[in-house]
């Protein structure tokens, strides 16, 4: 069975990202669960951010992997801009991401950064 979050659990694993602060690396418009800033938060901030990524990628899909429309929608209306699109030259796979205050939560099918392996 596909037991899949409710806004009210997205929301509130969205939120707190939004408090988290910027390490002082080169990484200035990368995404909060990339490689140039995940580490280098500290661990307590590192979690939220890995359940608030594990929550929000199983709530903005359908149960075939397809991006769910009105769950993206929902998310958008509650303040965090979402987004998840074929992606270009892999058509079968997804790209996007949501926004939190100034971060960018990639939600993609492939891992921040580029290739799966």
């Amino acid at each position: 069975m596909f037991d899949r979050p409710t806004i009210r659990v997205v929301i509130d694993a969205l939120a707190p990202l939004a408090d988290i602060p910027r390490p002082d690396t080169d990484n200035e418009g990368d995404p909060i669960n990339g490689d140039s800033v995940l580490p280098y938060l500290s661990a307590e901030h590192a979690q939220l951010v890995r359940h608030a990524s594990a929550v929000v990628y199983e709530y903005a899909r359908t149960t075939d992997g397809e991006p769910d429309r009105r769950a993206l929608n929902t998310m958008t209306r509650h303040g965090f801009h979402a987004t998840l699109n074929p992606a270009q030259y892999e058509p079968d796979k997804q790209v996007g991401g949501v926004t939190v205050g100034n971060w960018y939560l990639d939600i993609s099918d492939m891992p921040c950064g580029g290739d799966e392996n």
